[in-house]
């Protein structure tokens, strides 16, 4: 944690009253180290850090007709096979290695399940990301050192950190009209409170700020408010699109 903490600092991200700490159920989240008031910015990211669909593209731009999820993905693992060449080790390096989602259950698991509308979503789901997968296999068999490193086992984990930890990138391109995610380090590590009051403020196309709505104690935890989004990522309701399984 402390080497990401130094790259957050050293790269212009702010926090000063925020610690990285464990709740009394070991699980982790972020603390107040002193009184936090309404219209506080409590942390600030620059975009910089960010990484997203531009980003990835740029970099794997054969990816492009396949869409921001299968560019987002492979960026993403192409950054944890560079390990500590990578200058997203840091936070790559914390990232949960696994993610006990329905994507992630055994065949057995998933046998349960079968007869029901969740088995059917997460089957439909996988099969979707599987072709998905394919495909871009295809796309980087020019990429040697990604196409050895590329499994399938990685992309799943890879499209389940997009799913639990992504933000609209509306948020570094208020212009942009297409829905597409993005991965904000540090502001992701912010766990959810339904209703919590709290703001996503983006300054001057520089930085995305979170703006406290209401006082936070020393020592309370400190809450984000990720909408409706976290139905799917808690209640494991499986959607794509339009498409909703209930």
């Amino acid at each position: 944690m402390d080497e990401f903490v130094n790259w957050l600092i050293d790269n212009g991200a702010t926090f000063p009253k925020v610690k990285f700490d464990k709740d009394e159920d070991g699980i982790g989240g972020c603390f107040a180290v002193q009184p936090i008031h309404p219209n506080e910015i409590i942390a600030s990211l620059p975009l910089k850090l960010t990484i997203s669909y531009k980003l990835a593209r740029d970099y794997l731009p054969m990816l492009d007709p396949l869409g921001c999820r299968a560019a987002l993905a492979t960026f993403l693992i192409h950054e944890r096979l560079l390990g500590k060449l990578s200058f997203y080790h840091p936070y790559i390096n914390i990232l949960p290695k696994y993610i006990p989602t329905p994507l992630m259950y055994t065949e057995q698991e998933i046998s349960w399940l079968k007869g029901t509308n969740l088995g059917y979503g997460v089957e439909s789901r996988k099969e979707l990301l599987k072709k998905e997968f394919d495909e871009v296999l295809k796309k980087i068999v020019s990429n040697g050192e990604l196409i050895n490193g590329l499994s399938w086992e990685l992309y799943l984990w890879a499209c389940n950190i997009i799913s639990s930890r992504c933000f609209p990138n509306k948020l570094i391109d208020p212009d942009d009209v297409e829905v597409k995610e993005a991965l904000f380090p540090l502001i992701d590590f912010f766990n959810h409170r339904p209703r919590q009051k709290i703001t996503w403020e983006t300054h001057e196309r520089s930085e995305l700020r979170l703006v406290a709505g209401n006082y936070i104690e020393t020592g309370q935890q400190i809450y984000n408010n990720y909408g409706a989004k976290v139905i799917f990522l808690f209640l494991f309701i499986i959607f794509e699109q339009a498409n909703l399984y209930l």
